[in-house]
């Protein structure tokens, strides 16, 4: 054989070399890589007791509460009889809301004017809001 030749053969056995090789690591890198992390372990379940406590929100009342709050709701008349009770009421109302907060309505304005359920529905209001 001549020079020029044996040194063709050689070209193409390591073109060859070459070839299976790459076929190779397309034969091991080859499918789908959907769902091949390993699954999650699952979270350890907390005991009934840490559990925190779900509130459950009466939308209505908090809404009517939110309106009164707000002195969106038309009040009836004053009734002197309800006056006193609802004044003291809506005090210590009054002093849980924070006083960066804007409370448009003053408590000696509202006392003797709200129905039972509009005041019942204020103090649902400001507790869950204020809380």
């Amino acid at each position: 054989m001549t020079k020029n030749k044996s040194s063709s053969l050689g070209f193409l056995a390591a073109a060859a070399m070459v070839a299976s090789l790459a076929v190779a690591s397309e034969a091991l890198a080859s499918g789908s890589f959907i769902g091949a992390r390993p699954p999650k372990k699952p979270k350890a379940e907390q005991p009934a007791a840490e559990k925190k406590a779900e509130v459950t929100l009466d939308a209505e009342k908090f809404a009517m509460g939110k309106a009164v709050f707000a002195g969106e709701i038309a009040l009836a008349e004053k009734n002197p009889a309800l006056a006193s009770t609802q004044k003291a009421e809506l005090d210590m109302l009054a002093a849980k809301i924070p006083s960066t907060e804007n409370f448009p309505m003053r408590a000696t304005e509202m006392a003797g004017r709200l129905t039972t359920a509009q005041l019942d529905s204020l103090q649902y209001f400001v507790g869950v809001r204020f809380q």
